[in-house]
């Protein structure tokens, strides 16, 4: 998808900034990209397009969500009575999860893959995602170089800026052997990473690695295989220059297997820039715990948030920050609302190497994310946690609206779709702009979707476009909540005691000197 308006766009309103406050301004995009952001108007040109907002409008900069598998974003919540596991590969080799999951993901990508692309994308724009991890490519089979889709895809690099260069996505850069007390190098996936590192041609990796049972908050421990997995990615002779590995931004996705109290496992991390990308929500779905990400925090780890899939994750970015916001309330952190703004904003650009994304500054891309608050507030950062998907008046994307009330897009010289009926009420007056070339109608490839799946042996629900719309995703997310609040507990007693434990150690005097 071209990703630019061909005409000047001029927004007008309360923009927020990169530390969650807001100011007054005017922001001017042109072909794409932010010219100025200024307290007095620029001059225009007659072809531009001026939207002063409302009192009650706050502008945030587009999400980056850098962590989801978008052609498995259709399917319903898995509902299984195997969790918690013990790591990813168990869950894998599930028989319901073969069924269902994969299952459900082949049946709907054989046939109606271009259907299946735009809707997981609409779905992550719903909810503010500007840029995505895309964990196939999605555009291959359309010609050119050109996304056909709606968001900034990490696997397009003309989306993003990067000339020659690319970001590399990895599923599996280990994998054990068949007793699982071993890890074996996936030797194909890393010497892509070496190769493209030593190219030159390598802007950033974002690596799902030793996903797993983290032992954070109780006392069943980790999980022994997924400790394995970081440890030897630790010792392994790709990431042993520390300056090699800076020279690209690495980025861990889950990585359960940390241990944030080894100061090798901690020393490591910051002597390379390794980032980390978070999945709450999936991990505590399917392990039943998370990974400590306070003390990494504290111990200064650059984290971002992920929504993961819908399998076993959030309707998108911003439902995951909401929750993040309650789980760090949980287990009583000091992580402040600021920090996890951040998570899905300017932390998640670094993981890219990038500044163009993830803030209202010139040089960086047009995308924005625009609130109408039902709240009366002047706290940008209470509007982001507090209101839902019904308060979303638009996602512009390179100065182009893509989604949004309709009130709002129909100031643009651009074909709009409404979202289909079976939405009800939490999509009305929601419209869509969807590129010509792709002849995907929304109410019709949708509505398909849904029957293909409800025809089928599996006999799946579709999952909804939006939280507002989806009482069973709903009902899941708020179990969860439940089970988070008891687990609170559980980490805070986990930390009493290993303080205490700590405390009781005793210290030994060095010896004199000789």
């Amino acid at each position: 998808m071209d990703l630019t308006l061909d005409r000047p766009l001029l927004l007008r309103g309360k923009i927020v900034q990169p530390d969650g406050t807001g100011l007054d301004r005017y922001v001017l995009v042109e072909n794409g990209v932010i010219q100025s952001v200024s307290r007095g108007r620029p001059p225009l040109t007659r072809s531009a397009v001026l939207v002063e907002l409302g009192n009650n409008d706050w502008i945030y900069p587009g999400l980056v969500d850098l962590h989801t598998h978008t052609d498995y974003n259709v399917l319903p919540i898995w509902e299984t009575d195997k969790a918690p596991f013990d790591n990813r590969f168990k869950w894998r080799g599930d028989a319901g999860y073969r069924t269902v999951v994969s299952g459900g993901h082949d049946l709907i990508v054989k046939q109606q893959r271009t259907a299946v692309a735009v809707f997981a994308e609409l779905q992550a724009i719903a909810g503010g995602t500007a840029t995505i991890q895309e964990s196939q490519p999605l555009e291959s089979n359309q010609g050119g170089d050109a996304n056909p889709l709606l968001c900034r895809g990490t696997g397009q690099p003309s989306d993003l800026g990067l000339g020659s260069k690319e970001v590399l996505s990895v599923v599996d850069f280990f994998r054990p052997n068949a007793t699982g007390d071993a890890a074996q190098p996936q030797q194909q996936k890393l010497n892509q990473y070496l190769s493209m590192r030593g190219k030159g041609t390598l802007q950033a990796t974002l690596a799902h690695l030793a996903e797993g049972r983290s032992g954070f908050g109780n006392d069943k421990g980790v999980d022994p295989y997924s400790r394995l997995e970081f440890e030897t990615l630790t010792k392994h002779p790709a990431f042993q220059d520390a300056a090699a590995v800076r020279s690209s931004p690495l980025a861990l996705i889950h990585c359960s297997g940390i241990d944030a109290y080894n100061p090798d496992h901690i020393n490591f991390l910051r002597e390379r820039n390794v980032n980390l990308i978070w999945s709450p929500v999936s991990n505590l779905l399917l392990y039943g715990d998370t990974l400590d990400v306070e003390t990494l925090v504290s111990k200064g780890v650059n984290v971002a948030v992920g929504s993961d899939w819908s399998p076993s994750g959030s309707k998108h970015l911003w439902e995951e920050a909401k929750f993040v916001r309650f789980y760090f309330e949980a287990i009583g952190s000091i992580v402040s609302d600021e920090q996890v703004f951040r998570m899905v904003t300017t932390n998640a650009a670094r993981c890219l190497g990038l500044k163009t994304v993830g803030r209202i500054e010139p040089d960086c891309f047009g995308d924005f994310f625009i609130l109408r608050s039902p709240l009366e507030s002047d706290n940008p950062l209470e509007v982001f946690f507090k209101t839902t998907d019904r308060d979303v008046r638009a996602v512009i994307i390179g100065g182009r609206p893509v989604y949004g009330a309709r009130e709002f897009l129909k100031k643009f010289p651009l074909e709009l779709q409404p979202l289909p009926r079976i939405e009800g009420a939490a999509v009305r007056n929601k419209v869509v702009h969807l590129p010509a070339h792709l002849e995907v109608n929304v109410e019709r490839d949708f509505g398909a979707l849904e029957k293909l799946l409800k025809d089928s042996p599996l006999k799946l629900k579709r999952n909804n476009l939006l939280v507002s719309a989806d009482t069973p995703y709903r009902a899941r997310i708020n179990s969860l909540r439940q089970y988070v609040v008891s687990y609170g507990w559980q980490v805070q007693r986990w930390r009493r005691k290993k303080q205490k434990a700590h405390a009781s150690k005793p210290v030994v005097a060095p010896a004199p000197p000789v």
